[in-house]
């Protein structure tokens, strides 16, 4: 029991000063004090640092000599990389997402699809984002793709980041839930083709 409350403090460091260097809250060059965060999460400082290795693991922040931690942060070519990473490995899972695919699943993905362009017709982005992340987790599920799903997974900040940095653009955001739609007629017609083409139309908005 120990040992998983100790994973369970070190997944809520290493995810809470992810979101926050995600979100900005984080300048570049910023030190992080590994004393101030064991106070502030009640805990030791092996916590923490097992922490910031996972973060420093994903080149959020990185460690100096006589410095200790300071943030690397994410920039934007960083959120284009993560962006065409993500269409690649997505034409993937939707190749099996269309053999695996049931009617039911089908009629699931399709209902979460619709109720994201009432979310964005209405402005209501913070239902729109969760509801984002419910269409491709339920995607990559029916994939059952558990190794490229992960790797998705461990980049759900960053695509939350990525749909985030020009939450303005309305038009490009319209353009890409349109694409969704596409998407959803795609697999019901069991058309790799036209998924691909969906997805590869996909505009990045940043």
């Amino acid at each position: 029991m120990k040992k998983e409350n100790s994973l369970d403090i070190v997944e809520k460091i290493y995810n809470d000063i992810k979101v926050d260097i995600l979100k900005k809250e984080y300048a570049r060059g910023d030190r992080l004090i590994e004393t101030r965060m064991a106070k502030d999460y009640s805990c030791s400082r092996i916590h923490v640092r097992q922490a910031f290795y996972k973060l420093e693991g994903e080149h959020l922040i990185k460690h100096y000599p006589q410095k200790g931690f300071v943030v690397i942060g994410i920039s934007n070519d960083d959120l284009v990389e993560i962006f065409y990473l993500r269409k690649a490995l997505e034409e993937v899972i939707i190749r099996n997402v269309i053999k695996l695919a049931t009617k039911e699943e089908i009629e699931e993905i399709s209902r979460i699809a619709k109720r994201i362009k009432v979310f964005h017709d209405n402005d209501m982005e913070i239902d729109l984002f969760e509801e984002f992340d419910i269409f491709y987790n339920k995607i990559y599920k029916i994939s059952n793709f558990k190794r490229i799903s992960n790797i998705l997974n461990l980049y759900s900040e960053y695509f939350n980041a990525l749909r985030k940095a020009n939450i303005g653009s309305k038009n490009i955001r319209n353009e890409n839930i349109n694409n969704i739609l596409k998407l959803v007629e795609a697999i019901k017609q069991r058309d790799f083709d036209k998924a691909s083409e969906s997805i590869r139309s996909r505009v990045l908005h940043i």
